[in-house]
């Protein structure tokens, strides 16, 4: 296999990240370890170019997510992948900057926080049908007598339950149709999912072990 090459949009942010001070490169870190979920990438950057003056920083984390799926795409180490990348003439770095840069990718992608995110992302996706959104919408349906001109003698209200998702590459909605008793089963479950988060998070937060988020 011949050595991977950075894409060209990537090359500023790689450069970045090698020249960076010591400190500098710490916050980023941390940055990043305090922020590992897709809302939150917008708000590295942000911070990345307030705090550190980095202009690339809104390439850098979709580069580096990108190497895990390269990785596991072509079943190359990831070691390897950043190992091409430093010998790319393209970065133009010389020895003590390629080992620098060598050492800070690996610490964020190797076993790193964006590992972390990559994989819990493909996770979240890894379902036939993944949604993208839900409406309900409500209506009242006349009921009318044999005298249309008596006006409706009774009423219906009904609930229209979408569901908006996506399949591989396809968009689907799905219509369901809902009494009150079905919205209070719905409410039902959707309170106990959301209890059991919150349980969750807590067992996490207290074993200290990293919740990524995937909202956004």
């Amino acid at each position: 296999m011949p050595p991977i090459e950075p894409p060209e949009q990537y090359i500023e942010a790689f450069r970045a990240l090698a020249r960076m001070p010591d400190n500098d490169f710490e916050v980023l870190s941390e940055l990043i370890a305090d922020n590992v979920n897709r809302s939150a990438e917008r708000i590295i950057a942000k911070q990345a170019k307030e705090r550190l003056g980095m202009n690339s920083a809104d390439d850098l984390i979709p580069a580096m997510r990108s190497m895990v799926s390269f990785s596991e795409l072509q079943a190359t180490s990831l070691a390897d992948i950043i190992s091409d990348i430093a010998e790319s003439d393209s970065l133009d770095l010389d020895n003590e900057d390629r080992a620098t840069f060598t050492t800070r990718l690996g610490a964020l992608v190797v076993d790193g926080p964006i590992q972390r995110l990559q994989k819990g992302h493909q996770l979240a996706l890894d379902y036939r049908d993944v949604i993208l959104g839900t409406r309900i919408v409500t209506d009242i349906r006349p009921v009318f007598g044999e005298d249309i001109d008596d006006g409706p003698h009774a009423a219906l209200i009904s609930h229209i339950l979408r569901i908006d998702s996506q399949q591989e590459n396809q968009s689907e909605s799905y219509f369901f149709a809902m009494e009150e008793q079905d919205l209070y089963i719905l409410q039902h479950a959707v309170g106990r999912a959301l209890a059991k988060a919150a349980a969750l998070k807590t067992w996490m937060a207290s074993n200290k072990v990293q919740r990524i988020e995937m909202g956004g």
